[in-house]
């Protein structure tokens, strides 16, 4: 796990708390915003702006690596 993303499970959805940079530099994020996108928001943290990703588990499970 790279330590600028975090990680943690709801019921059903996946959040993700990602950095920007990790978006435009990792292809599994960018095919999961891609295919599996269910809620993207801004939140401001205190060095930088994140994304807030919410993907279902079901949907994770199908994803092919």
């Amino acid at each position: 796990m790279r330590k600028d993303s975090l990680y943690s499970a709801h019921e059903n959805e996946l959040f993700f708390i990602i950095s920007q940079n990790e978006i435009m530099k990792n292809f599994k994020v960018k095919k999961l915003l891609r295919h599996h996108l269910i809620i993207v928001r801004h939140e401001q943290s205190i060095a930088k702006t994140c994304m807030i990703i919410a993907i279902s588990l079901v949907q994770l499970r199908s994803v092919s690596y």
